[in-house]
């Protein structure tokens, strides 16, 4: 496997980590983030392949169901809690856009998805 392989695998599972202790120990954090959030999912699943596929995850086409929606955890009913989680899902599907967004943050500028 090559290294930047098991480099997007590493931050991806620290990436489930840090998703698993915000929705479990900063509530208000994820309050606050999903407050600023638009879009919506467009079921492309990225998000169910984060450092392993998920086994709940039925495809169909392009499109993706969970097949546990109504009792899934926090940290998958909550994807994406913020930028980072953007950036960790656009490792697993770089060509395929998330529905969701976030503010730029004042000072930043735009960055290009392109």
């Amino acid at each position: 496997m090559p290294h930047h392989k098991i480099q997007d695998k590493i931050e991806l599972g620290i990436g489930k980590f840090r998703r698993f202790t915000q929705t479990t120990l900063q509530k208000r954090l994820v309050q606050r983030s999903l407050a600023q959030r638009t879009g919506e999912c467009v079921r492309c699943g990225a998000c169910c392949r984060l450092a392993f596929e998920c086994v709940f995850l039925m495809k169909s086409g392009s499109r993706t169901t969970c097949l546990i929606h109504k009792l899934k955890p926090d940290n998958c009913k909550f994807f994406p809690i913020t930028p980072m989680d953007i950036a960790d899902r656009d490792k697993v599907r770089p060509g395929v856009p998330c529905g969701y967004r976030f503010p730029v943050p004042a000072g930043r500028g735009h960055r290009s998805r392109a």
